[in-house]
């Protein structure tokens, strides 16, 4: 695929990268040269996925996120990097009256406590090189509320709160902090959620429900990987967004 965009020489960790946006996000990454360091729990599905990659020097790193994360196993497995796209990520419908603090503890360690400490990893152990792109991938949940979804709507919306921190944070080193933010996009989480029908899905969004290939070069992601302005929100409805005049969060 022809492309405005050169990752040649660029390595690029993409966390939950065994399935959906993630995987996606790698695909795209490899097809402009760049070289992908996987990370996701299954480790078969991963290993797929890096097997279909155009170019050579990609490599799996399986295990879940927060294990991977806590116990250091993924920072000390990485080489200095020139971006990363922090897509891990899962949910369940839980009505407020029945969130537990059991629940709360393991929608945030994969939401967000995961990213947010291994950005710290990353910046304590300079790991991420002066120009670097972060990219976290939130929801449009985090604006947009649905019956069942407010604790993962709650951690996506501090997702993007943190990110601006972030930006802030390392804007003298010119490391970018993006967001974006996908509305209904079919991937096996929407899949999962079992409770809600496509049918329900697709009268709530106005253009319908996107694919996962639909989702990066409709929010300029590779803008985000190269060029976007630090702390750019994208956001997106149905996977689709228009990003020339989006405000500076």
């Amino acid at each position: 695929m022809a492309t405005a965009f050169d990752l040649t020489g660029k390595t690029i960790l993409v966390t939950g990268a065994s399935s959906g946006i993630g995987r996606e996000c790698c695909v795209q990454i490899a097809r402009m040269g760049g070289t992908v360091l996987l990370t996701a729990r299954r480790a078969e599905l991963l290993e797929g996925v890096r097997a279909g990659l155009p170019g050579v020097g990609h490599r799996c790193i399986a295990g879940d996120i927060w294990e991977l994360v806590t116990s250091g196993r993924l920072i000390s497995s990485l080489p200095q990097l020139d971006g990363v796209v922090h897509a891990a990520g899962f949910t369940k419908l839980v009505p407020v009256r029945a969130v537990s603090g059991q629940f709360m503890r393991e929608i945030a360690q994969t939401n967000y406590e995961a990213p947010v400490l291994l950005s710290q990893q990353l910046l304590g152990r300079r790991k991420l090189r002066p120009s670097a792109s972060v990219v976290f991938i939130t929801s449009i949940a985090a604006r947009i509320a649905t019956r069942g979804n407010s604790v993962y709507s709650g951690l996506k919306g501090a997702l993007c709160s943190f990110s601006r921190v972030m930006a802030l944070e390392v804007a003298s080193q010119k490391i970018r902090v993006n967001t974006i933010s996908p509305g209904q996009v079919k991937t096996p989480i929407m899949a999962s959620l079992a409770l809600i029908s496509l049918k329900a899905f697709k009268a709530a969004c106005c253009v319908g429900v996107a694919l996962d290939s639909d989702l990066l070069p409709c929010s300029n992601f590779r803008s985000c990987v190269r060029n976007a302005a630090n702390s750019l929100p994208i956001r997106c409805k149905s996977g689709f967004c228009g990003v020339a005049n989006l405000p500076r969060a």
